[in-house]
């Protein structure tokens, strides 16, 4: 979703997306090769640069939907148990 979320404002290069989440480009180049197989982002090579863009364009309203759901349902996600037993059991 951040990847996503990220290039709803037009193409950006992989280190831009790199920078931006500041994961392991090794991370970040597996979530992008997902993304492009599924048919939602398509990637340009301009010289060294790989630019990424949106194909889909009804992912590009998928961000704004799932922020509006999530703020919609903020306290119950919050309050979820199930949740917080996961994060504790991770940590």
């Amino acid at each position: 979703m951040q990847i996503l979320q990220f290039l709803h404002d037009g193409p950006k290069t992989a280190g831009e997306i790199v920078r931006h989440l500041g994961r392991p480009q090794a991370s970040v180049a597996a979530h992008v090769a997902c993304l492009r197989f599924c048919g939602y982002v398509e990637a340009r090579r301009d010289g060294r640069n790989v630019w990424y863009e949106l194909i889909d364009p009804e992912l590009r309203q998928l961000p704004t939907l799932g922020e509006r759901h999530l703020q919609r349902n903020a306290a119950r996600i919050r309050a979820c148990q199930v949740i917080t037993a996961e994060r504790r059991a991770s940590d």
